[in-house]
């Protein structure tokens, strides 16, 4: 079937906002409402060859379809059976403020966590394989010291270190791990937990280590730290022969302020997404005073009342949930003297299967286009004739933030609540499209697509003005030559 989107604009002088609504009346006109597409990793769903699909928090706003197959959650966390429960917990005028902070909350499914982390983690190897075989490493903590060994530092490589039994997130690391060995893996390319013998022999350039996400960034620091303590490791690092790289699904910025400047890290960390705490919440400044409030004053362990180091997360995921998260989701006290109901179940840092069937997947609206133009200097564009093309928007921001001289991955998707895989897919876009160079600078066409796109549109009323008034002609114009 012949779709209108599919014309070409080669030689036409429409710029892109023009052009997609002249494709909108032409499906319109045509009846033509959808193309088919391959869903993942392939074009948008609606084929549209000059757009990219939006972000779903995006789609969320606009109504538009996903082509992301993102898992969503049944119900929101305060709607949940645990969530309702929890709620009891506190007096009437709290509840709104409670309902607030566990629905901010982003419960991340198994499946989005384990292909988001296989994805990235897959693009950065084969970019280092490049150089030089590659040694894979989990993020771990160091291990339980005997009185035979009190006195030993521990130090990484670490020799025959068993995983120990409960260890969440270490076991889904060290899984992934053996699946990208074998996936990617030629000969001693790419080897998981190589020893400082087989390091040497086969001269590996790049370490890589994985982790599930940090929120303080001290269980990231313990371990570089320990690698540092191996004089072999320090002195190949000193001259350049070895390279470290972290990569983690998720960090936020308490964990980027404590990674920044170690000797051990000269990049920035690689992961999908990064924010989850209360200052990366959709909020206003009075709205996370009072989530602070009540959560220190519902809270037994008041050094634990906004998480471990007061990091104050917000991300809990269905093998772990972290302990930066505010404690009163575990235990606090109640206003009535009666026993706590925890929203996450006590005795181990895990969801219940009940609330792995309610809530896994569930994500929060991040904030809105014009509070997200507003960041990168864009408040016109809220008013301009983008605001009704949703689909143009996240690549506007990102042009957005690109002229105001942001032309760094991390830092786009940080600002822009995108995970990296969409910053790096809109940046391909616009290189594709003529509106950057490959410098990340805006090009004058992009410069004149981000002024058209905060024109304001013309609103005009087609509609009659109906009167009961007698209409009488005011005068007999073309009947001279009767």
């Amino acid at each position: 079937m012949w779709c209108p989107s599919r014309e070409p604009l080669i030689g036409s002088s429409l710029t892109v906002t023009r052009w997609l609504a002249h494709v909108r009346g032409l499906r319109q006109q045509f009846g033509v409402t959808r193309c088919t597409k391959p869903s993942y990793g392939a074009a948008p769903s609606y084929c549209w060859p000059l757009t990219v699909a939006p972000p779903r928090s995006y789609r969320a706003r606009a109504g538009t379809e996903s082509s992301v197959p993102w898992r969503m959650a049944n119900v929101r966390p305060s709607e949940s059976d645990q969530g309702r429960l929890w709620l009891t917990n506190f007096v009437a005028d709290d509840v709104p403020v409670a309902a607030m902070l566990l629905d901010s909350l982003t419960i991340l499914s198994e499946d989005v966590f384990r292909s988001g982390l296989v994805r990235l983690a897959t693009d950065v190897i084969q970019q280092k394989m490049d150089l030089g075989p590659v040694a894979l490493y989990p993020v771990r903590p160091a291990p339980i010291r005997t009185e035979s060994d009190v006195t030993n530092e521990h130090v990484e490589p670490a020799i025959d270190q068993s995983i120990a039994p409960g260890a969440g997130s270490e076991l889904i690391i060290a899984n992934i791990i053996t699946e990208l060995t074998k996936t990617l893996g030629a000969s001693n390319a790419l080897m998981a937990n190589p020893n400082l013998e087989t390091m040497r022999s086969y001269k590996y350039r790049n370490v890589i280590l994985l982790d599930d996400y940090s929120g303080t960034g001290r269980s990231v620091l313990s371990y570089l730290d320990r690698w540092m303590s191996n004089r072999t490791i320090r002195s190949w690092h000193s001259y350049g022969w070895l390279k470290f790289n972290l990569v983690t699904y998720a960090w936020s910025p308490r964990a980027a302020r404590a990674l920044h400047g170690h000797p051990l890290l000269k990049d920035v960390p690689h992961a999908v997404a990064y924010g989850f705490d209360f200052d990366s919440a959709p909020w206003s400044e009075k709205e996370r005073a009072r989530v602070r409030k009540l959560c220190i004053d519902y809270a037994i362990n008041k050094n634990m009342a906004l998480g471990y180091k007061r990091s104050e997360g917000t991300l809990a995921m269905v093998h772990t949930v972290p302990n930066n998260l505010p404690h009163i989701l575990f235990n606090g006290k109640r206003w009535d003297g009666k026993r706590w109901q925890g929203f996450f179940p006590s005795g181990y840092r895990r969801l219940s299967p009940e609330q792995q069937t309610e809530i896994a997947g569930y994500e929060p609206l991040p904030p809105n286009f014009e509070v997200l133009a507003s960041t990168v200097g864009g408040a016109r564009l809220a008013q301009g004739k983008i605001a009704d093309l949703p689909r143009m928007q996240p690549l506007t921001l990102v042009m957005l933030a690109l002229r105001d001289g942001v032309r760094n991955a991390d830092r786009l998707y940080q600002q822009l609540a995108l995970s990296s895989f969409e910053v790096t897919r809109l940046l391909q876009v616009a290189l594709r499209l003529g509106f950057i160079d490959e410098q990340l600078h805006l090009t004058d066409r992009g410069h004149a697509e981000l002024r058209h796109a905060q024109t304001r549109p013309r609103r005009v009323n087609l509609e009659l003005q109906g009167s009961d008034e007698p209409y009488y002609p005011g005068s007999l114009r073309g009947v001279s030559g009767i």
